[in-house]
């Protein structure tokens, strides 16, 4: 594993992570990044997982129903509280199910609109191809090396809920370019380092900087095996009575 800037996520303040979602092993890759007091949020399917569920739930990851809407917005609700109450960090899978195709998926807005109600950033996180080194569908799982890029923050603070749709798009947009990236140079054998986000709409990224800003001007899924973290346990009202 190589980690590529993960002195963004220095910082005090709850924020949320998204990452893009490609298979079981991307819990070994967020090992190696995950901070502390982080939770994930995850479908409530794996609550009936067996002996899965059973991990997943001890360690107290925030279960989501995506079929019920109403149930849904309950949970971003409660979490954001939290964040706030609790300096929580919550880690995100935004494109809701794995893919391990060449593109990412259209985002989920559950991740933003939690953020933005959270008044907390957002730290995007890509995690390199595995088609060299691993394939479910092919059977492979050999040696390789799989790099891990944090971009830098991106600000919520001042943004409302009509913001989020441009915010989402702005954001898998700028993770989107370092994937492609990232597979040109597996493609190409390359290992030259990964450039700067350019410039996306209203995004503003400077060199000097570690933020990665957006503004709006106005007006014009197999899970198993995998390893439990060691995570906090949230409020009962997160996944019901135990």
């Amino acid at each position: 594993m190589q980690v590529r800037g993960s002195e963004h996520l220095n910082i005090k303040e709850p924020y949320v992570i998204v990452c893009n979602h490609q298979a079981s092993l991307d819990l070994m890759g967020m090992v190696e990044v995950i901070p502390d007091h982080c939770v994930p949020i995850v479908k409530k399917e794996l609550l009936y997982m067996g002996t899965v569920g059973w991990a997943c739930w001890l360690s107290g990851m925030i279960f989501i129903n995506r079929h019920k809407r109403e149930d849904a917005i309950n949970v971003i609700s409660q979490t954001a509280r939290t964040m706030q109450r609790e300096n929580l960090r919550v880690l995100i899978f935004p494109e809701g199910t794995r893919n391990q195709e060449k593109s990412m998926l259209p985002f989920k807005r559950g991740a933003f609109h939690l953020a933005v109600q959270a008044q907390v950033p957002i730290f995007p996180i890509v995690i390199s191809p595995y088609r060299a080194f691993f394939s479910s569908k092919d059977k492979k799982f050999t040696s390789g090396t799989c790099t891990i890029q944090v971009l830098p923050k991106v600000e919520t603070r001042g943004l409302s809920p009509k913001d989020v749709p441009e915010l989402t798009e702005t954001v898998r947009q700028a993770m989107a370019d370092v994937l492609a990236e990232m597979s040109a140079n597996q493609c190409a054998g390359a290992s030259a380092d990964i450039p700067l986000l350019p410039s996306l709409g209203s995004t503003i990224y400077s060199p000097n900087s570690t933020t990665l800003e957006f503004k709006t001007y106005r007006p014009v899924q197999d899970f198993s095996g995998g390893i439990p973290l060691p995570l906090p346990c949230l409020p009962s009202q997160f996944y019901g009575s135990r």
